[in-house]
């Protein structure tokens, strides 16, 4: 696929440069991921001007570690840079593993992945849960990914090991800079379930608030994909097609268009997210979730995470992962909480990111949440919707309200269907299971259960709130 897009270009007159990374597919020195891009986009760019066939203007398109690359040059923007395409796009690589606080296992996955991809039996397919499961299981995590992975991934030592986003050996992968000079249009292209989308979502509010000429699309798309859809192509085609080429026919309709899960359909709007208010549902002793507080009288629901059976990945927004699924299965296990509401009466639809308070406690203080919301269908399936995970703070009062807001979304419930909310103690092998005790390092062989409790009633309130489109 990433091929067909610059013939697409070229077969339109455009001059079309096609770049490996370093250590890559010809490239010559070290494939050092996300650590080079600074230095090399620019080497790119001075290489590309002395050319003859060059015309004097350019723009870029790509997506994924693609996207990497333009942040990378926009952190300085070139003054013959005229626009810009990313797609699943990420400009802090240092967050993908790190940012919940526990080690996003995709990390792994992809360093596999890219230490085959020039083989020419490669697919993006190959490395199957029922393989790659056993490897991450094992403890300890940091030992056998190093014995698995070998020495063509060097680099996923330095990640695994280091959860501390301050360290020296990620600033260069942090662009948060670029958010701040960027001066060009840029279209960001991104798919509710994928990995990146919310730093996709920050690099378009941050643009949008600094008045630059942005647009956002956001389809029901994972991150492969958003690879193969053909209207994120058309999209891209048609921007570099007005920014560069100066065909007005390809002028874009509106700033953002977003498709809404649920009642499947796409939106166009000026701006994102759109006008919005709060719809709050509380959780209630016996699992139910309603629009009215739970009584005066104090409630608790509980259930135990064990490390050496921890609660398993059903979808979500993962590297390789199909976005929405059926998740009813989680609901059945005993280390999962489930609140629902009746079936609605009313369709009900949110955009924007659904944020949750839970007044919730622990056994021990090494502890990790997870907390999805998924739809509840007339059968009884259910579907994800959206989720969020976090390692919480061993240092954080015992009584202290955990505050979540959870991933970016744009669903209808449809009246007749109910809302789930689902909690859990893990999310493996999506993400590194918490041990139970202190190992920032990953490199710990111990296990220890720990106990979660959610309460309600009283002074104790746990609730989720939704982002409701205002009816125009």
């Amino acid at each position: 696929m990433l091929g067909l897009i610059p013939r697409a270009f070229a077969a339109r007159g455009y001059q079309v440069l096609f770049v490996s990374s370093r250590g890559t597919f010809g490239s010559g020195g070290d494939f050092d991921p996300f650590r080079d891009e600074l230095e090399d986009g620019r080497g790119v760019v001075n290489w590309m001007r002395e050319q003859s066939w060059y015309t004097g203007t350019f723009a870029t398109i790509g997506g994924s570690y693609l996207s990497f690359t333009q942040w990378a040059l926009l952190v300085d923007p070139p003054k013959d840079m005229l626009a810009a395409v990313t797609t699943v796009s990420l400009h802090d690589a240092s967050r993908a593993p790190w940012e919940t606080g526990a080690l996003n296992l995709d990390i792994v996955r992809w360093a596999e992945q890219i230490g085959k991809q020039e083989e020419s039996s490669f697919s993006w397919k190959a490395w199957t849960r029922p393989k790659f499961e056993p490897v991450v299981r094992s403890l300890p995590l940091a030992q056998n990914v190093r014995k698995y992975l070998g020495q063509d991934c060097k680099f996923v030592d330095n990640i695994i090991t280091k959860s501390d986003l301050r360290d020296p050996y990620y600033t260069p992968m942090q662009l948060d800079q670029a958010l701040e000079r960027a001066n060009i249009p840029i279209l960001i292209i991104t798919g509710w379930h994928d990995i990146f989308l919310e730093q996709s979502i920050a690099q378009y509010m941050r643009l949008k608030e600094r008045g630059c000429n942005v647009a956002l699309t956001s389809g029901a798309w994972s991150h492969i994909k958003c690879a193969f859809s053909a209207k994120a192509s058309r999209e891209c085609f048609d921007w570099i097609e007005e920014h560069v080429g100066g065909i007005a026919e390809a002028k874009r309709k509106s700033p953002v268009d977003y498709f809404v899960t649920g009642s499947k359909g796409w939106k166009s709007v000026a701006a994102y997210p759109p006008p919005t208010t709060s719809a709050t549902f509380y959780l209630a002793p016996d699992g139910h979730l309603g629009p009215e507080p739970a009584s005066s009288a104090p409630a608790s629901a509980s259930f135990m995470f064990d490390p050496a059976d921890p609660t398993p990945t059903i979808g979500g927004n993962a590297l390789l992962s199909f976005g929405t699924v059926n998740d009813s299965a989680l609901a059945k296990r005993k280390d999962v909480l489930v609140f629902e509401t009746s079936p609605l009466v009313n369709d009900l639809e949110f955009c924007g990111r659904p944020s949750i308070e839970l007044a919730h406690s622990t056994s021990h203080p090494f502890a990790d949440i997870f907390v999805r919301v998924s739809e509840v269908k007339p059968n009884g399936k259910s579907t994800n919707v959206t989720e969020v995970y976090k390692r919480l703070d061993p240092k954080r009062k015992f009584d202290e309200v955990v505050k979540l807001r959870l991933n970016n979304i744009a669903h209808c419930f449809l009246r007749g269907r109910g809302i789930r909310v689902l909690i859990a103690g893990g999310n493996f092998p999506q993400y590194a299971r918490n041990l139970g005790m202190r190992d920032e390092t990953n490199s710990s062989s111990e296990m220890r259960t720990v106990e979660h409790t959610v309460h309600f009633g009283g002074d104790r309130v746990s609730r989720i709130m939704f982002p409701v489109v205002v009816a125009r």
